[in-house]
């Protein structure tokens, strides 16, 4: 293999999809539109933006971040055809962080055509975003805590269609395929791809619940750039790349527990099977590790209510994801959260998250060692002014124990506080 795409690519390829979205949705002249906007500007203190760990004695910064975004929704008899862009930017009162300015582009979507026995749908998401990050994992600069030292562009499309066979009985056909490109090398981020097709079967039991089974496939390869050192040899640069290849099948069971709750429960199998790559750029030699198979189960449980005030959800899930190491990862994961309008102006919400991942090769050896602990708390109100105007307060709250099992363990933490105002623009309609 050779080394890595241009940083170029990046923007071509994001503009060449974009133009491709733009002409694949057909004329557009015989249907209604309809046009919705708003600009925000937000307030941001973090006193950890980078979730550096905490023995580096990391600096807060306040930003003010403006935006303005868009909704254009495309009706015809039928289908649907919907853009929503947005555009960020952010600016530092403090000087001495002018460099981590940015101004950052998304544009996702999506095209949806109901049939008569059938529905058809094709999703997008096309994005330039500016990276903050820690730069421990950069070789050849200084330490810092804080650069926005790279660029990362994302594009992923995610065609669906579904069956019904029956009154009863329903086929669906998922796919997804994503490519991630960063600008920068030696940074110990990878550039990857991944293509995931999946085939569902859905039977209703009754009324209220209904069992269904689902066969996934999953590829998924990285690669990227790094610094080989030797003792008293220059640098060498290393290729490393990454190629895992997932096969799962899983049984769902969903029920109606009252007019206003759910429950859905999924059990499964997955197998894995993953080989990495390394290759001296200098040289040309190139080495190949064993193919790694690895079988494990998965599960997914969630439990959601609605009621006369807001709603609220709860779920927990086992599952195996690639990772560009070499070694699919384990993970746990928990999650909660509720939203509650106190009044027609007044509402809030609550968003829990707790997540587990460990190498599964060290977890299938009975390993303590190695794994990575988040969690993160996301408290928010909103409050709407009149029509137009909006103002919401946030308070995000993450933290990271990279190793459980080792008595340095270095955590990080970081508090935000966000307060911003929106304002919103009356739909246009042609």
């Amino acid at each position: 293999m050779g080394k890595l795409p241009p940083t170029t690519s990046g923007r071509a390829r994001l503009l060449a999809a974009t133009a491709l979205l733009a002409g694949v949705t057909g004329p557009v002249h015989s249907a209604n539109w309809e046009w919705a906007s708003r600009a925000t500007l937000n307030a941001n203190w973090n006193n950890n933006p980078a979730l550096v760990v905490d023995s580096r004695d990391p600096e807060s910064t306040f930003r003010m971040v403006a935006g303005l975004a868009g909704n254009l929704v495309r009706l015809a008899d039928g289908s649907t055809l919907e853009f929503r862009p947005r555009v960020t930017r952010d600016y530092y009162p403090d000087e001495k962080f002018k460099d981590l300015e940015s101004t950052d582009f998304f544009l996702p979507g999506r095209y949806n055509q109901q049939r008569l026995r059938s529905s058809w749908s094709l999703g997008w998401n096309a994005t330039r975003q500016n990276v903050l990050s820690d730069e421990d994992t950069l070789a050849d600069e200084p330490v810092t805590s804080l650069n926005a030292d790279d660029t990362v562009y994302r594009l992923r499309l995610s065609p669906a269609v579904s069956w019904i066979m029956t009154q009863r009985d329903q086929l669906s056909l998922l796919t997804s395929l994503s490519k991630t490109e960063f600008d920068k090398e030696f940074t110990g981020r990878a550039d990857t791809e991944a293509a995931v097709i999946s085939v569902s079967y859905s039977h209703s039991l009754d009324q209220n619940q209904s069992v269904g089974f689902s066969v996934f496939r999953t590829q998924f390869r990285s690669e990227r750039l790094d610094r080989l050192r030797l003792d008293g040899l220059p640098p060498l640069v290393r290729e490393l790349e990454n190629e895992t290849t997932s096969d799962s099948f899983s049984l769902d069971y969903r029920r109606r527990i009252s007019e206003r709750s759910r429950v859905f429960v999924r059990f499964g199998l997955q197998e894995s099977e993953t080989q990495s790559t390394q290759t001296i750029v200098e040289t040309g030699e190139s080495g190949e590790t064993p193919i790694l198979t690895f079988e494990s189960t998965t599960y997914e449980i969630g439990f959601d209510r609605e009621t006369l005030r807001g709603s609220w959800e709860a779920s927990i899930n086992r599952g195996v994801s690639p990772a560009t190491n070499g070694s699919p990862q384990d993970r746990y994961e928990i999650r909660f959260g509720g939203r509650l309008d106190f009044s027609k102006k007044l509402s809030g919400s609550l968003k829990l998250r707790a997540r587990q991942q460990q190498r599964l090769i060290l977890s299938e050896q009975g390993s303590e060692s190695g794994k990575d602990r988040f969690y993160s708390a996301n408290v928010r109100a909103a409050w709407k002014l009149d029509r137009k105007w909006r103002l919401t307060a946030t308070y995000r709250f993450r933290f990271r124990q990279p190793d459980s099992a080792s008595e340095n363990s270095a955590t990080a933490r970081s508090d935000q506080v966000l307060l911003g105002f929106t304002y919103v623009w009356k739909p246009l309609r042609r």
